[in-house]
């Protein structure tokens, strides 16, 4: 009887733990597709089973350029430099000035 009461509690725990901080639906998103990449626009893949493969930056020559213009701009960079890759993490610094793509390989 008292396996029984410590065993349900121990599950009681891990839902409860479980329920409320890792399947936080309020976090959770479902992300675009360019060109048959996925695309992270000021976030991060929820699968963490993913490597970094490279990195591109694109700077204050772009500035001012529509969103569509720039991703456009930098999956053109990227793909001269035949990385292969599933995914991109954008990322800017702060400023809104500095833009750089982050390639990512999930394994």
């Amino acid at each position: 009887m008292k396996k029984n009461i410590l065993f349900f509690t121990l599950g009681l725990s891990v839902s409860f733990i479980l329920a409320f901080n890792v399947l936080n639906p309020n976090k959770q998103a479902e992300v675009n597709e360019y060109e048959g990449k996925l695309i992270f626009s000021d976030c991060q893949p929820t699968n963490k089973n993913y490597e970094v493969v490279g990195e591109e930056k694109l700077g204050t020559l772009y500035n001012g350029m529509s969103y569509q213009a720039l991703k456009k701009k930098l999956m053109k960079k990227i793909q001269k430099s035949n990385i292969q890759f599933d995914g991109l993490i954008l990322e800017d610094d702060g400023t809104g000035q500095n833009f750089k793509g982050i390639l990512i390989k999930f394994k």
